[in-house]
């Protein structure tokens, strides 16, 4: 057991030592003598106030104190301690397809869990699972992680354990891809007060070839058509379709009957609304030139404007996916010859739910050399109440509502 704020309950405990010194100091009535000068004394009750060795109304007592102390008690907030060892551990498991082999990600996952520790799957999405729960989890549907969300779920999982252990350690365990980190997760992952552990598991390699692209309506003097066909090798062997007008039924069809094609909405619209904006990739690319913004459907945003509103989307349909490109280009101009926007035109051009990358650039940022996180920096870290401190004053208050009707009806007590 520990308290949110100790020091209430040492405040409480040196209200009932007071509430004991106060009770022994009785007030009485003095035996009665007759004293010539007794007419100069005036006409009320004479009392006077005795230290007493020998303490009566304990019942009062012991009611008033208790009631002092439930009210420390209440204000200190007493939390359970989790149990476990000293030293705890957070894993955090990746659920994607991207792992070889469903069963050894689960063995390893288990292996280096016990009793105490938390668990937390993530996808693109993350969330705390019983341990218990581990043997029992569904194959994973999602192609892609997030880490961002994996870093957040991970703390509030280690508040939760917290507190009677000693220290914790985060432990990572997953297929690390490029697409996984975002602006936010190297802040989140710096937040974390100590030792970030990595175990790479095997991932389902991706075939480096050349996509096959196909321009709708085809135009030599389209900006994109230089760019298209010196397209860098992409992650993924499929399909891709760039429709630089609406998307038309056959669109729709060619989705249907392609697996794993990529089917990009780019409308070749230049406004007069032309700044020089910066797009940041999820993967890390980045296109900084005179651009416009055009609108974007919804879906999952793969790519922002420098000041966070969404570039591109990504939408899922069955196998396959549709990318709304709201970035319109100059016609005229090299930018689409220059290196940046090759770069850029690949991670459009790129399999349904991003590029995998090998693990290594992610595992050697990883803080090993650290010490293990302090759990009290943990608990302080949490905004936590404790469930008991209503009942715990409910029971106070009683008390001293039955002090009250027991001070009344007691003769000692009325004196």
């Amino acid at each position: 057991m520990s308290f949110v704020s100790p020091w209430m309950f040492a405040a409480g405990i040196a209200a009932a030592l007071g509430v004991l010194a106060l009770h022994l100091l009785s007030t009485r009535r003095p035996p009665a003598s007759m004293l010539p000068t007794a007419r100069f004394v005036p006409e009320s009750d004479v009392r006077a106030v005795a230290r007493t060795s020998k303490p009566t109304d304990l019942l009062l007592l012991a009611l008033r104190a208790l009631a002092v102390l439930l009210i420390g008690l209440g204000f200190a907030q007493p939390l359970p301690d989790a149990p476990g060892p000293s030293v705890r551990t957070v894993l955090a498991l990746e659920w994607t397809t991207a792992l070889t082999d469903v069963e050894a990600a689960r063995s390893a996952a288990r292996a280096r869990l016990a009793a105490g520790d938390a668990l937390v799957v993530f996808d693109t999405a993350a969330r705390v699972v019983d341990v218990s729960e581990l043997d029992a989890m569904a194959v994973p549907t999602v192609r892609r992680a997030t880490l961002s969300p994996m870093y957040i779920a991970a703390r509030d999982a280690a508040r939760s354990i917290a507190r009677g252990a000693d220290s914790l350690r985060l432990v990572v365990v997953g297929a690390y891809s490029a697409d996984a980190s975002d602006a936010a997760t190297p802040l989140l992952a710096a937040s974390w007060p100590g030792r970030i552990e990595r175990v790479v598991l095997p991932a389902i390699a991706d075939t480096a070839v050349a996509p096959a692209v196909q321009l709708l309506p085809a135009d030599a003097n389209d900006p994109l058509t230089p760019a298209l066909a010196a397209l860098p090798r992409a992650r993924g062997a499929h399909r891709v379709r760039v429709q630089r007008q609406d998307i038309t039924a056959a669109d729709s069809a060619w989705l249907a009957e392609s697996e794993g094609a990529v089917l990009l909405h780019w409308p070749r619209r230049f406004t007069d609304s032309v700044r020089a904006d910066g797009v940041l990739m999820n993967d890390g690319n980045s296109l900084v030139a005179p651009l416009a913004r055009l609108p974007v459907a919804e879906g999952s945003v793969i790519a922002r404007w420098r000041d966070g509103a969404a570039a591109v989307s990504e939408r899922r349909v069955a196998n396959s996916c549709v990318r709304s490109i709201g970035i319109g280009m100059p016609e005229s101009g090299d930018l689409t010859l220059r290196a940046p926007f090759g770069h850029f035109l690949a991670s459009m051009a790129s399999a349904c739910g991003g590029r995998r990358a090998p693990a290594d650039t992610l595992v050697a940022s990883a803080s090993d050399t650290l010490p293990l996180a302090l759990a009290s920096v943990l608990v302080r870290d949490g905004n936590e109440r404790s469930p008991l401190t209503p009942w715990l004053l409910a029971a106070a208050i009683l008390l001293l509502v039955i002090e009250q009707i027991l001070r009344r009806r007691l003769p000692k007590a009325a004196a």
